[in-house]
């Protein structure tokens, strides 16, 4: 049986918090959802936050064009050399300009400094408790979902 997580991550991939506001989070999070393990991941640049296995295709948020794994790989390859500092990219289907971040992942990836792993969560999340969670860190959040 395949693990599921659920990564919280602040929609501004440069932005991380303290490890007093992670813990903080942490302690609210543990108090209102049930899951195997939960735990804060501060990382001192950007990191891609992926869904795992489940992520099939990536396309162009301009044109719409699904991108070749080949050609994002190249880009991520770049992109890791100054620690994805900087995410820009030009796109080849359309020539626009975006960002590994901003690109359409079947499933939603993105990059962060912080993120809030939840293993095998057995409660929903209601509106009030992702309306608290972005509350505590300071910015909208995504959700990814991964299965590993």
């Amino acid at each position: 049986m395949s693990d599921y997580i659920v990564k919280i991550i602040p929609t501004d991939f440069t932005y991380s918090v303290t490890k007093e506001q992670a813990n903080r989070i942490l302690k609210f999070l543990r108090s209102k959802v049930n899951a195997d393990n939960i735990q804060a991941l501060i990382h001192a640049t950007p990191t891609f936050v992926d869904s795992g296995s489940s992520l099939e295709t990536i396309s162009c948020p301009h044109c719409g064009e699904q991108l070749d794994f080949n050609w994002w790989g190249k880009a991520m390859d770049a992109a890791s050399k100054d620690n994805f500092k900087e995410l820009s990219i030009n796109m080849p289907c359309c020539g626009k300009e975006s960002t590994l971040n901003d690109l359409h992942y079947d499933l939603l990836c993105g990059f962060a400094c912080i993120e809030f792993d939840i293993l095998n969560p057995s409660t929903d999340f209601d509106n009030d408790t992702l309306s608290n969670i972005e509350d505590l860190i300071g910015r909208p959040i995504h959700m990814v979902h991964a299965h590993i």
